[in-house]
């Protein structure tokens, strides 16, 4: 799934992105609170000034990616 599509079905409503392949996705600056990110690949995704309030990124792969505020 690349970075727009999954940005449309967050602002449609879905949540659960469990298992989700966003590597190397531009998500800076995206506001995607009580997301379910669950074992999703994020590995070189960009996700400066992300706002991530009760997200949950347990088992999510994060290395090489950008987290910062």
């Amino acid at each position: 799934m690349d970075a727009s599509e999954f940005m449309q079905r967050y602002v449609d409503g879905e949540r659960d992105f469990a298992q989700v392949d966003l590597s190397q996705a531009n998500l800076s600056e995206a506001i995607l609170n009580q997301i379910n990110l669950s074992g999703a690949n994020l590995k070189s995704a960009n996700l400066t000034n992300a706002e991530l309030d009760g997200a949950n990124l347990r088992s999510a792969t994060l290395p090489d990616g950008t987290i910062s505020d």
